[in-house]
């Protein structure tokens, strides 16, 4: 018997006719082996199996490891080695490995936990602090600001575009369809929805007529959000202002420019017929000074002849 390492315990050669030409244990050359595995190494596949317990007595066997091993010549298999191969040391050293890395790397992560958990925890208190300081903007913003998502239903409503709206609570308006609002269809709203949905910013001024006939004038900004790639639409941000009071001044002093239009060209037209007059006036008088002068002049002629 040939004894090798601790680690290869035990070894066979076989040959094309799956005959041991060559073993570790001298009792067994000469004998022919059916197993399936040499079988399958012959057609020059490395085989990795487990021994069973009836072809090898070992008190580690379920740290054997069975090789395979195809012995070409010439691309031809000529035979297969087997080897039978203990890997309890492997094992050991494998765990004394993991125990030293766990030993020396375990404080490590524990300590870079720490300094995420502190940096992530501030990052985390810093996004709380700005995500209420936009809360409070938009809910107390001037303007009415609300978003749609790409189907068009509306996910956020702030109090003013409520209040703008008609409605009580801003819950009323959240979860409904703006495709499907009577008063957005009647108010032409729907072309500047798709629009903006396509990706495309847009400003409108809309006349708008609510369900109670009450008509008023929105002016509405359309602001495309994007994700972080730019790349996807993911929903619209619409910003509305209110503008019935200045489209009702503007109304004012629009009638307001035509009447005084209109009083300007009367007084225009008053001022030039007494122009007119005053010339025809001027014009008489001058031809009655005409007259004079040379009625007089007559006269004068009249007085040197009778003299």
């Amino acid at each position: 018997d040939i004894v090798f390492s601790q680690e290869v315990v035990k070894f066979n050669v076989f040959n094309s006719q799956q005959t041991r030409i060559f073993s570790s244990n001298s009792e067994e050359i000469g004998l022919n082996s059916s197993e399936e595995d040499v079988s399958k190494a012959l057609t020059g596949e490395v085989v990795y199996s487990k021994p069973s317990a009836d072809e090898f007595t070992h008190d580690g066997l379920a740290n054997i490891l069975e090789i395979y091993i195809p012995i070409k010549s010439a691309e031809q298999t000529k035979g297969v080695l087997e080897i039978y191969f203990d890997q309890t040391h492997l094992m050991m050293l494998i765990s004394q490995l993991q125990l030293r890395i766990i030993i020396f790397i375990l404080p490590s992560l524990i300590l870079i936990s720490v300094i995420l958990y502190i940096v992530f925890g501030r990052q985390n208190a810093h996004i709380k602090i700005q995500t209420k300081a936009l809360s409070n903007i938009i809910n107390n913003s001037p303007i009415g600001i609300y978003t749609v998502d790409k189907e068009g239903i509306i996910t956020s409503f702030n109090p003013k575009m409520c209040k703008i709206s008609g409605c009580k609570d801003p819950k009323e308006r959240i979860g409904l369809n703006v495709f499907e609002l009577h008063s957005y269809k009647e108010n032409n709203l729907n072309d500047y929805f798709h629009k903006g949905l396509q990706g495309e910013p847009f400003e409108a001024e809309v006349r708008h007529v609510s369900q109670s006939q009450k008509e008023s004038f929105r002016h509405y900004h359309g602001v495309p959000i994007f994700d972080h790639g730019g790349e996807e639409m993911v929903e619209l941000l619409l910003l509305v202002e209110d503008v019935t009071e200045r489209k009702n001044l503007e109304l004012k002093l629009k009638k307001y420019t035509q009447g005084l239009e209109i009083t300007v060209s009367a007084r225009t037209s008053e001022i030039e017929e007494k122009l007119k007059e005053m010339s025809r006036t001027n014009q008489i008088m001058v031809d009655r000074e005409l007259k004079m002068a040379e009625l007089k002049k007559e006269i004068e002629d009249l007085k040197s002849k009778l003299k």
